[in-house]
């Protein structure tokens, strides 16, 4: 996409050339490192919204469209200056999406990890609780059959006292 954006803004350029005033070297960097960064994040990739990006970043510098158009057909390496500054423009959106993006994966690993914490205590509390009640049926459950023990060896007794 970088390769079909900067040959178009640079025809654009050569063919609005006339006599101008010459732009100094300085001006002419900021308004390729301006114009770079505006092309590289431009949605609409249409020659009309190039030559509206390109009249804006010229007016923001002070610069005449013909005068840029003129050192550009003066400077053939400005072309190759405009796609350096668009892919350094890309490479740092990128650089920061990704930066955002480990940002929220890691918000989201801790996330799952404090819910994995959360469940772990509370099956840990459900175990204990079910060991508990557990506890609690088998002594009941010893207690009963101790009791009907004692009641069975009672009549037992009573049966073999009985002549």
């Amino acid at each position: 996409m970088l390769w079909r954006l900067a040959p178009m803004v640079v025809l654009v350029l050569l063919l609005t050339v006339a006599c101008a005033k010459a732009v100094p070297d300085e001006t002419a960097n900021l308004v390729i490192k301006d114009l770079s960064s505006e092309l590289a994040r431009l949605q609409d990739a249409s020659v009309g919204a190039r030559t509206e990006k390109l009249n804006a970043v010229c007016t923001k510098h002070g610069v005449d469209v013909k005068a840029f158009a003129r050192y550009v057909a003066d400077h053939p390496d400005v072309e190759e200056k405009l796609l350096n500054e668009m892919l350094a423009t890309l490479k740092a959106d990128l650089a920061g999406v990704e930066a955002s993006m480990d940002k929220e994966l890691k918000a989201v690993q801790e996330a799952a990890a404090a819910e994995l914490e959360k469940s772990a205590k509370a099956a840990d509390e459900t175990q204990r609780e079910v060991e508990v009640a557990a506890a609690r049926e088998l002594g009941e459950a010893k207690k009963a059959f101790e009791e009907q023990r004692n009641a069975l060896l009672k009549e037992l007794a009573e049966l073999q006292q009985v002549p």
